[in-house]
């Protein structure tokens, strides 16, 4: 027999108007009338107007809507604002074509006090600027002081984001970790690279309405993560001064950015490995990926076109190119199981990090991929 709002509304009448502390609005409301909720549940099924049941994607964003869950979000609701109220929201909800959408992940090994905006359209903020979102509350507790953070240096405290408003679908939302707006936070993060000590990881990622409406259909909520990804346990505060060169990365395009991207990223992962061995074959895999061409020679080529790019003399390509042929030596020794923390290898190490860092910085600026045959033939950039 078809429902109506008259049924439902009588049904919803009977909710306590109080709870006890410790107890659930809906735990209450079962224990004082045990079939409450099968009641809305039937009811539900036999409206004409509410019956609807299945997913309600906005993009990333999806609301699961059941007979079930949609019984307990109406006597939470009803609870809350009256019965009434809560018949013309869940109507609201199951009516909705578009919602506004934050993309959001947690940050490690970088710190922001203010709100920092980017010409992709992501920002970065402090996460307790972040909003009371579920999955904001979720994600604080995992990010809690330890006593010994302060001194040890994790930083977990920066969320970067981007809105958007997405209209509804029926269709399986894109996986996450091929999502457009990630990609975007991503590139922010490989752009930070460029600055010096910067090497910050994306930790987890959600996505959160915005409108408090749709927050209160959701019955669960949680976050993905990138298992790859170690927490960054050093970094520092992002300044004015960083932004300029974060900004170059993204107005690039094509090869070239990809090609960068490959030499950031290793970058990134040689600041944040804790041994000497792995940092010297990240930093020997970014000198590749940005100055290799697949041929023979290619320690005696990158080595030498490395030093064609950064020194402004005769005499300061000399020594640039006896220290990458020295990484190179020192990568060797690191393959092979050798120790090279220490002496004269773990000062070749510092010195390439820095000799890196300048070669990313002119390859950013000049915006375009560097002639090979200008390097080898003519040693002009």
């Amino acid at each position: 027999m078809q429902t109506t709002d008259e049924d439902l509304l009588s049904i919803l009448n009977r909710i306590p108007k109080s709870t006890s502390p410790g107890l659930s609005v809906v735990t209450e409301a079962i224990r004082a009338d045990s079939g409450l909720i099968e009641e809305i549940c039937s009811c539900l099924r036999d409206h004409a107007n509410l019956s609807f049941e299945g997913r309600m994607c906005f993009d990333a964003a999806n609301l699961h809507i059941h007979h079930y869950s949609a019984a307990v979000s109406l006597v939470d609701y009803t609870h809350r604002y009256g019965s009434n109220q809560a018949i013309d929201w869940y109507r609201q909800i199951i009516g909705t074509q578009s919602a506004q959408i934050r993309h959001a992940a947690l940050v490690s090994g970088l710190i922001t006090k203010v709100k920092i905006e980017f010409s992709n359209g992501v920002s970065i903020l402090p996460l307790e600027q972040s909003g009371d979102a579920p999955q904001v509350a979720f994600i604080r507790p995992l990010t809690m002081a330890h006593p010994l953070q302060n001194i040890l240096g994790s930083n977990y405290n920066a969320v970067a984001y981007r809105d958007d408003e997405h209209q509804r679908t029926d269709e399986i939302p894109v996986p996450l970790v091929d999502h457009e707006i990630v990609a975007a936070i991503e590139d922010i993060l490989v752009g930070c690279i460029l600055n010096e000590r910067l090497a910050p990881a994306l930790l987890f990622h959600w996505q959160e309405f915005l409108s408090p409406e749709l927050r209160a259909a959701e019955t669960g909520w949680g976050t993905s993560g990138f298992p790859q990804e170690a927490p960054v346990a050093s970094g520092r505060e992002l300044k004015p001064e960083d932004i300029p060169n974060i900004e170059l990365f993204l107005a690039l395009d094509g090869s070239f950015k990809n090609q960068l991207r490959v030499a950031l990223t290793r970058v990134g992962l040689a600041r944040r490995k804790h041994t000497s061995a792995n940092r010297a074959i990240e930093y020997s895999i970014a000198l590749e990926s940005l100055l290799s061409d697949g041929n023979n020679e290619m320690t005696h080529k990158i080595s030498t076109r490395a030093a064609v790019i950064l020194g402004e003399t005769y005499e300061e390509r000399v020594q640039y190119r006896k220290l990458f042929k020295k990484l190179y030596s020192v990568r060797s020794l690191a393959v092979h199981g050798k120790d090279v923390s220490k002496g004269d290898e773990a000062q070749i190490l510092r010195d390439s990090e820095k000799a890196i860092s300048k070669l990313l910085l002119k390859a950013v600026n000049r915006g375009q991929e560097f002639d090979f045959d200008e390097l080898d033939l003519s040693a002009k950039l």
